[in-house]
């Protein structure tokens, strides 16, 4: 009698192993489908963000190669401007003025406006608020936020200043019809100390756009990097 039973508790415990194995290779294989459906998931997502990322290096490179344009143009003006500017204060400290072939001219390039357009503005907010890291190269990314906040920032307000500069002098131009007297030229300290502020602040510009477009063309240099990564 008390084999028939243990054949019989034998015979239980032998169908609650392979119960017990069933279920915990059941249970093995949802781990393991759970494991592959998020690492399908991670891929797919890393995927998207990688083709992301590079379509913004395109673009941020664009942006970026406009404003060494717009740089490299306006470091041009000054190098054309200075010393004609120049020019007129020392023929009007020197009262020859008449001697000039093309005072209107000169006169003129006093008065005018040099604006730094920024096309990477836009890219470079997008970078900072961008639900994922648009860029992983920590270095670029610092340069990046060092040359919007720093470099441009102080050429803006560079510009700001000067443009007061600017509007006195179209101010003159307003009060005198528009006409120019050499005498009174030559007389006129007041404007020949606005032409003067104007050609020390142009110089100053000067440097700077310098100093901006050596921190641009370092800037496109890292990017390429980046570009020629997403195109592998």
């Amino acid at each position: 009698m008390n084999t028939f039973f243990k054949r019989i508790r034998k015979a239980n415990m032998d169908k609650i192993g392979k119960y017990l194995l069933y279920a915990f290779g059941e249970i093995i294989l949802i781990i393991l489908g759970i494991l592959i459906a998020v690492n399908i998931n991670e891929w797919q997502s890393n995927k998207k963000d990688n083709v992301l990322r590079c379509h913004y290096i395109d673009e941020l490179q664009f942006a970026i190669n406009h404003d060494i344009e717009d740089v490299e143009s306006n470091i041009s003006a000054y190098n054309d401007r200075i010393p004609e500017i120049k020019i007129f204060i020392d023929a009007a400290s020197e009262k020859r003025l008449s001697q000039l072939d093309s005072l209107t001219e000169i006169v003129n390039t006093i008065g005018e406006y040099v604006f730094f357009v920024q096309q990477s503005k836009s890219k470079l907010e997008e970078l900072k608020y961008a639900k994922i890291n648009l860029i992983l190269n920590r270095d670029l990314k610092n340069k990046l936020m060092y040359y919007q906040d720093s470099e441009v920032a102080f050429i803006l307000d560079q510009e700001f200043r000067m443009n007061k500069i600017d509007d006195e002098i179209d101010k003159y131009f307003i009060s005198n019809n528009g006409f120019l007297n050499i005498k009174d030229l030559e007389a006129d300290v007041y404007f020949q100390s606005l032409a003067l502020q104007k050609l020390n602040f142009s110089k100053s510009m000067l440097k700077s756009y310098q100093r901006l477009n050596k921190e641009l063309l370092e800037i496109q240099e890292m990017i390429k990097i980046e570009q020629e990564k997403c195109h592998q």
